[in-house]
């Protein structure tokens, strides 16, 4: 099974967000720290394990269950989806776009940068205009009109409370 490690940035100074950032830090507190900000990052951590162990369930594939944390991006194709996943392989199969996203939006970790292009957060290397990076060597172009929104989104997202750590099997 895999460990994720929940890293909290704690400082008594100010303009340590970089420093935090760098590192992936889940959340950020100055000190000195109330009971009520322990408390929170607590429940985020709780509510972020249980949305990890999520699954995606193909409409026209009923035995096709693959846990959220493990897909990379979802790609239209036609009247296919094709679906990475962690372990290397590609999914495809007949499903529309519209439905994957309906089943995948609310997580925070998943963001869709072109027409027909949802990518996990978790796997991008880089975001530049008009590019993006995926951790497999994949290069995906970015909305060229939305690609200042998208690239705050993920560097937003970068510093949130949904950001942690990399997992270690």
């Amino acid at each position: 099974s895999s460990m994720t490690v929940f890293l909290v940035f704690m400082t008594a100074g100010e303009n340590h967000y970089p420093a935090a950032f760098s590192v992936r830090a889940f959340d950020y507190i100055r000190k000195p720290a109330e009971e009520s900000q322990i408390r929170r990052i607590l429940e985020d951590v709780v509510r972020f394990r249980r949305k990890r162990a999520q699954f995606y369930r193909a409409p026209q594939a009923e035995n096709l269950k693959v846990p959220y944390s493990e897909i990379r991006y979802i790609c239209s194709d036609r009247n296919y989806l094709r679906l990475a996943v962690s372990k290397g392989s590609n999914l495809r199969f007949r499903t529309t776009f519209k439905s994957a996203v309906g089943q995948l939006q609310d997580d925070p970790r998943f963001l869709i940068i072109n027409r027909g292009i949802l990518v996990n957060m978790q796997h991008i290397r880089n975001m530049t205009n008009p590019s993006c990076y995926m951790d497999d060597g994949t290069v995906f172009p970015v909305n060229r009109r939305k690609a200042a929104l998208l690239q705050k989104t993920y560097k937003k997202w970068l510093l949130s409370t949904h950001s942690s750590a990399p997992s270690y099997m």
